[in-house]
């Protein structure tokens, strides 16, 4: 199976590796209201800072520091998110013994490696899965297929778009052809469901 035409993502590929490279995800729905948090959130501690210093007495000052340093982090963490978002990627390593999947923010690892031994996987499904896109009216124009890529350890499920954003970033070809990479790769059949 080819790389269908217009595909995001990036392979290096010889005999004993497999590195698959997903693109940034940009801008999605959620993140709107993610930027508008982060701003009241950080707002918040940095206004209560502002009064404590200029305005109030030395007691109230220690108080309204103290009080406004677990809001700046929270806030802080809100925009990391927030940026992290428009320049992280997302890396999938495969070689003879293990698979890796990385996240990298402006090229160096953000959070420890998920790594999954290949003598633990038991299969690789494809899965359609239908989710409502209205809540109070479950018609079947509301009803919207997605399609998941799962790798089954002994103990564990990992979705692949759990792990990296593949709804918004990977086309239904895409993901498909991805499944048949791994599979490939890994010399188990894919298990459609």
């Amino acid at each position: 199976m080819k790389q269908p035409q217009n595909s995001k993502l990036t392979i290096n590929q010889n005999d004993e590796t497999l590195e698959i490279f997903f693109p940034l995800s940009g801008f999605r729905d959620y993140m709107a209201i993610v930027g508008f948090v982060s701003v009241i959130i950080v707002s918040f501690p940095i206004g209560l800072l502002a009064y404590g210093i200029y305005v109030s007495e030395l007691q109230y000052k220690i108080i309204c520091t103290l009080f406004s340093i677990p809001f700046l982090a929270v806030g802080v963490l809100f925009m990391w998110i927030f940026i992290g978002s428009f320049f992280s990627k997302s890396c999938i390593f495969i070689d003879s013994e293990k698979i890796i999947f990385t996240w990298k923010f402006l090229n160096s690892d953000i959070n420890q490696p998920l790594v999954i031994h290949q003598q633990d996987i038991k299969q690789l499904k494809y899965e359609k899965r239908y989710e409502s896109k209205n809540v109070y009216f479950n018609s079947l124009s509301d009803v919207s297929i997605n399609y998941e890529l799962i790798i089954s350890t002994q103990t564990k499920e990992h979705s692949l778009s759990w792990l990296i954003p593949v709804k918004s970033v990977l086309s239904v070809a895409e993901l498909e052809w991805l499944a048949n990479k791994i599979s490939n790769r890994l010399g188990l059949p894919i298990i459609r469901e």
